[in-house]
């Protein structure tokens, strides 16, 4: 099974969590080893992933997908690794698609706690705005899925102010 990255990114809010762990094992096995808290790559002879840009996008779909399967903790671990490596990158759109998913990861995330507060709900619409405004100030027109990023979003200001007027936050 090889994982498509546009196939996860259209395709992953209706996987189910062992289709998920699936996509996650494809990509833990590849070469060079995901390696916790590493930002170098480690040498390895004949690598399947070979640059930067892969171990990128390997990341970004490890936060995905584990944010698919419930884990957070760790999803919230690769999509923050993303950006870091921005300037490393030639596919610059991943540190936007990144911020764009850490948005909705913070919006997960208190959404599964039973019972959340209004304060927390409250910081995770705060951090959530702010993860996509830093996506869009990533916004390039030149990236081919700039248009459906830049929807996406909207979308989720949408539902995030629909939400915040529920609350009686607004």
């Amino acid at each position: 099974m090889w994982v498509v990255p546009l196939t996860v990114w259209n395709t992953h809010c209706r996987i189910t969590p062992t289709i998920a762990r699936a996509h996650i094992e494809n990509l833990i096995v590849l070469s060079p080893p995901v390696i916790t808290g590493s930002t170098s790559i480690p040498a390895v002879e004949n690598p399947e992933l070979d640059t930067v840009d892969e171990l990128v996008v390997r990341d970004l779909l490890l936060g995905i997908l584990y944010r698919a399967t419930g884990d957070y903790a760790l999803s919230r671990k690769y999509l923050e690794a993303v950006p870091l490596r921005e300037t490393e990158v030639e596919g610059k759109w991943t540190a936007q698609v990144a911020k764009f998913e850490l948005a909705v990861l913070d919006l997960r995330q208190v959404a599964h706690e039973p019972n959340s507060a209004r304060d927390k709900w409250q910081a995770a619409f705060k951090a959530a705005n702010g993860h996509l405004d830093q996506a869009a100030a990533r916004s390039n027109a030149n990236v081919d899925l700039s248009s459906r990023l830049d929807s996406r979003i909207m979308l989720l200001r949408d539902e995030i102010e629909v939400k915040s007027q529920a609350l009686g936050l607004k």
